[in-house]
């Protein structure tokens, strides 16, 4: 049977996180090769690290550090080079990553990593955004709600519960502190710079079934991010903007796909949980008003996407599958 493109899967996700490490540690060596005699550097803590990175799981952190590594590299900025390249070789580094919910400080993160983070998912100077760390009860109170919701999934949407494990093993809760509060709040972030984690802001996110459909949704970016390896969509300039029925601000075409098939995403998770029989009545109505906006909004960036979007291969046969999947098992409810 031929695999679908769309629906989550869980060894598909094993799959690309290996792929994604792999590239990683590839990347990683021709830097450590290229910084001999310019930068000082333990072989043993590198071949440490190479090692890790392809074995298994590591922290998000460590895509963080490569990026801005590579960017204080090739601005000849010796002295902030050699200071990521020491973070990256710390033994922590070369630690397996596990599931964990943590938030936007140094404990949870390590000495320097909360700013690297945040500098990651804050990359769009259109968006005024200014991520913090949640307290000790908000953290507390996320937690028990992720907990919660990753119930739920394991009961109404197993496969989902199994690819969030692979792309998003590490939940980041924080707050937004520009706009705390505001209906134009940072909600949640995947990008390809963390693999491994989704940043959420957990003040938006009240219940289970929230938090569920929030989960689909960043799952489902970084299952994009993870099959292009960070590569766009689509080939339509990025400096090309395009209004849709999604955001109030215009944005670049991949943006636009990115957002259109995550919202099919949250459809089919919405789909598994009220099939699921597990929801109370008030969760039920949340969930149904909430999928039916969703339909429409999909329905109609899909029809912008058709006559602007200039897809690459891999590209358009996951828009495709996500297409295909909306009009023959997403009927508007």
């Amino acid at each position: 049977m031929k695999p679908c493109l769309f629906r989550p899967d869980a060894l598909r996700a094993a799959e690309l996180d290996r792929r994604a490490r792999q590239a990683l540690a590839d990347s990683l060596a021709s830097v450590f090769e290229a910084a001999q005699g310019y930068l000082s550097a333990s072989c043993a803590a590198q071949t440490r690290l190479l090692t890790a990175v392809r074995s298994h799981p590591i922290t998000p952190g460590a895509f963080a550090i490569y990026a801005e590594l590579v960017e204080a590299l090739h601005a000849e900025e010796r002295i902030s080079a050699q200071r990521l390249l020491d973070m990256m070789l710390r033994p922590a580094m070369a630690e397996p990553s596990t599931a964990r919910v943590v938030t936007l400080d140094e404990a949870s993160l390590g000495e320097g990593i909360p700013d690297l983070y945040a500098r990651a998912v804050d990359d769009d100077p259109g968006v005024r955004i200014r991520l913090a760390a949640v307290g000790a009860e908000e953290l507390a109170r996320g937690r028990a709600l992720c907990n919660a919701a990753a119930d739920l999934l394991h009961a109404a949407a197993p496969d989902l519960e199994g690819e969030i494990e692979h792309v998003a093993h590490q939940l980041v809760l924080v707050r937004d502190a520009f706009l705390d509060g505001g209906s134009a709040a940072f909600d949640g972030a995947a990008t390809f710079y963390l693999w491994g984690a989704v940043v959420l802001n957990i003040t938006r996110q009240t219940t289970r079934t929230q938090l569920a459909t929030a989960l689909a949704h960043e799952a489902g970016h970084a299952y994009l991010l993870g099959t292009m390896l960070g590569a766009p969509l689509v080939d339509n300039d990025p400096s090309e903007r395009f209004r849709s029925p999604l955001r109030s601000d215009p944005r670049p075409m991949d943006g636009l796909v990115h957002a259109s098939f995550v919202l099919a995403r949250m459809l089919w998770c919405q789909d598994r949980m009220l099939d699921c029989g597990l929801l109370e009545a008030a969760e039920e109505r949340e969930v149904r008003a909430a999928r039916a906006i969703n339909h429409r909004l999909f329905v109609d960036s899909a029809g912008l996407i058709a006559s602007q979007a200039c897809f690459r291969p891999e590209g358009g046969k996951l828009w495709q599958a996500a297409q295909e999947w909306v009009a023959n098992g997403c009927p508007p409810n």
